[in-house]
């Protein structure tokens, strides 16, 4: 049966992962020919349902919220059908950014602080929202209330993650 999950574990499993697995993450950002933003989502969903094991948290990818049918989140954990969605395990609501580009990277973040913002308005007026970026990129990425997590890895890629200070209110 699925858990739920706090944003703080949440980021603990970016963090684990991250360590563990920076030199496979370097290799697909080299890869040429194509993105490797859904083979991160993917990756990461193997190794936190591995790792939590049968304390696997309660997700779905490529989530619709419902007033918004033209906006699917990358991953949203805590759903409402599967655990009890309160404050200390809001619904999670995650955009993933995969880019070697960090330009590209930090324009894409300020579309989906925007997104996430406006759904936690309306949404949250019913249910919890922790909105959460997460950010690959070798480059530099800017957006605010940004935390890097863990040591940068050999090949060079870095762990964006948002924070309270990204989403204030």
């Amino acid at each position: 049966m699925p858990t739920a999950i706090s944003e703080k574990e949440l980021l603990d499993d970016l963090n684990g992962w991250y360590q563990a697995e920076a030199p496979l993450i370097d290799k697909a950002c080299n890869l040429k020919g194509g993105g490797w933003e859904q083979w991160a989502i993917v990756q990461f969903l193997f190794w936190q349902t591995a790792h939590r094991g049968a304390q696997a948290p309660s997700y779905q990818r490529e989530y619709i919220a419902p007033p918004f049918p033209e906006r699917a989140f990358d991953i949203a954990y805590n759903m409402p059908k599967d655990v009890l969605v309160d404050s200390h395990h809001p619904l999670i609501l995650t955009q993933w950014k995969a880019l070697r580009d960090g330009n590209a990277a930090s324009m894409g973040a300020q579309t989906d602080i925007g997104t996430l913002q406006e759904v936690r308005r309306v949404l949250g007026k019913t249910v919890q929202i922790y909105p959460m970026l997460v950010i690959l990129s070798p480059q530099e990425v800017g957006f605010p209330g940004r935390g890097v997590v863990g040591p940068l890895s050999a090949g060079g890629v870095r762990l964006y993650v948002s924070s309270s200070g990204t989403f204030p209110g």
